[in-house]
């Protein structure tokens, strides 16, 4: 009898841990945490963007799915308030680019004072692939254009593409 209870306490606290780590993971089975992060940059002239994301992102999710990063300088062309600055963040497709998420602003009284603007946005994209269900990966880039009143040329660094792959 003492077997039989001590066999089924053992059985129900395994279904229990069980249950405790499925309950735990997303729909695609996998920890949250199973992902890796990766990074890349670009520079033209006196700006610097940083893509970093994630290597697994899950489709529908809201989720901060990475993060952009611009670091502008005045040292050559002096930055005023008012500056322009137009982030993307875009899916490198074979017939047309789509634009995944995008944030725009303008230099404000103490970026100028300072002669630099320094900002990281949180990357959540609005769309992630069009209907073709056969698309499991993402090459995915970031651009930025700087229109300076300092300036006559904008800096538009672009970073490499990154490849993520999709889960449902």
């Amino acid at each position: 009898m003492k077997k039989n209870i001590a066999f089924f306490l053992t059985t129900v606290c395994l279904i229990l841990c069980i249950s405790l780590f499925l309950a735990s993971c997303p729909a695609n089975g996998l920890p949250d945490d199973d992902f890796n992060w990766l990074t890349e940059s670009a520079t033209e002239s006196e700006t610097t963007i940083t893509l970093t994301i994630k290597d697994r992102i899950t489709l529908g999710s809201t989720e901060k799915w990475g993060s952009l990063q611009v670091v502008i300088t005045g040292n050559t062309n002096p930055l005023t308030e008012g500056d322009q600055v137009d982030l993307q963040v875009n899916e490198d497709d074979i017939a047309m680019d789509i634009g995944l998420w995008q944030q725009d602003f303008t230099v404000n009284v103490a970026e100028a004072s300072a002669n630099q603007v320094d900002r990281t946005f949180d990357v959540e994209f609005l769309a992630a692939a069009d209907d073709d269900s056969t698309v499991n990966v993402l090459e995915v880039y970031a651009q930025a254009e700087v229109d300076k009143d300092s300036s006559m040329i904008d800096e538009t660094p672009v970073t490499s593409s990154i490849n993520i792959q999709l889960a449902d």
